[in-house]
Order: structure tokens, then sequence, then C-alpha cells
């Protein structure tokens, strides 16, 4: 390619492109600027951070803390109503936008790169959609969180071995009696790989945990399995 056509190249897809069909910010909805992708500079200001990666006994860790194996959990913001975020994390799982989730997943991964939160993991097991719910959405907003923390820590994702075994409807309609009754929406295959693996389940946001949980609990008779959680928001109970 010549430097001629490289430079239209590039003026298609970058400054004529923002002119035509200018990105906004998954929060706010404002315009961005050409040099941001996602969120405006004010968004980011104020994103609900909590800095659990870098302290035990938060709320994650409470959450989970009478399961056996269980290691280290974290949300990276809160999940407040009304708040801004929510548009964010909403656009990621129903508006065909994956890549926010990625882009949250590095920033998080950035932000706690100097705590011990991502040390000793050996797999990043993203907590995987049921087939059909797969087949509707078109990806898992799971896995693009947990390919923005591989970018940052070269962690491996597996996707083989958890699967989802019901389609359960949304967490968001049900109640928390409804949540506690799940049981069994996870199995394993070839469980005799995870042997002695420390291994990190990502979702988007964590409600009561039930899902996790249960996660959890498929791992759970593995030999010497052991697991963390992270995921990008919790909600306020």
């Amino acid at each position: 390619m010549t430097k001629t056509a490289d430079f239209i190249q590039r003026w298609i897809t970058g400054p004529l492109k923002h002119l035509v069909d200018p990105r906004q910010c998954a929060m706010c909805q404002r315009v961005l600027p050409i040099d941001s992708d996602y969120f405006c500079s004010d968004c980011l200001r104020k994103l609900p951070l909590t800095e659990e990666g870098w302290h035990r006994d938060n709320r994650v860790e409470c959450l989970f803390a009478d399961m056996h194996k269980f290691t280290r959990g974290a949300a990276y913001c809160f999940y407040p109503a009304h708040h801004p975020i929510r548009n964010a994390i909403q656009m990621m799982k129903f508006s065909s936008q994956p890549e926010i989730g990625r882009e949250m997943g590095r920033m998080a991964a950035q932000a706690w790169a100097d705590s011990s939160f991502f040390e000793g993991i050996d797999y990043i097991i993203p907590l995987p959609l049921h087939f059909k719910r797969l087949r509707e959405r078109g990806y898992n907003q799971a896995e693009w969180i947990a390919m923005g923390i591989r970018d940052v820590t070269g962690i491996p994702i597996d996707t083989k071995h958890l699967y989802r075994t019901h389609n359960n409807t949304h967490q968001s309609k049900k109640n928390l009696t409804d949540r506690r009754e799940l049981t069994q929406i996870f199995g394993v295959h070839h469980p005799n790989d995870l042997r002695e693996k420390h291994v990190l389940l990502i979702d988007d946001v964590i409600t009561s945990g039930t899902t996790m949980l249960r996660a959890m609990e498929a791992l759970h008779p593995i030999y010497r399995c052991h697991y963390s959680v992270f995921a990008l928001a919790i909600a306020h109970q």
C-alpha cells in the first residue's frame, strides 16, 4: 500500500468515520473526542470504584467466605441505581457491544496490576451462557471481560470445561428466593484437567452471588481445584 493509499485508509477509518458516525460515551452517551473509544474523561473520573482488588474481606469475599476452596474475590465497581455505569453494562450485554466489557476488563487489570489479586491464577473461566442464550445474543459478555483481563495479565482463558446445563431467565428478573432455589445449573467437562488448578471465575454483575456459587459447586468435587471470583460490578443489596 502506498503512503497516499495508507493515509486515505486511515482517514476513512478515523476522522471521517468519526465525523459521519461519532462514537458516544457508553455511560453518558455524549459524543467522544476522536482519541477516545468508549468512555469520556468525566465518566471515568466518576466511576464508582470499589478498590476490592487491593483489600481482603471485601463485599465479594464476604459473600463466599463459607465456600470451601474459595480463595479471593473482588468487583471493580459498585452498581448503584441510576448511575451511568449501568448504561455501559446494559449496552455490553444487550446492544451487541461486547468490546465495552473487554475495555473494562483491561481497566480493572491495569488498576490492580501491582496488587496480588491475579497472582497464582492458572486459568480465567468466564461463566458460560446456555447455548440457546449464546445463539440469541451472539457472544458471551463474560468472555469479553476475560479477554480484557488476559490482555493485561497474560493468564489464559478456559472456555472448554465449565458449561451451563439450564437456560434460566435473567437473574435481575428473579427475587432472592428464586435465585437461591437454582441448583445444578453448571457442569464440568473433563474435570481431571482442572485438578490442582487455581481458576478465576468471571461474571459481569454479582447480585445475590447465587449463580457464582453454583459455578463453584460444580468445580468443588475436583481434587485441589480452588477458585477466585471477579466481577465488573457488585449490586447494592
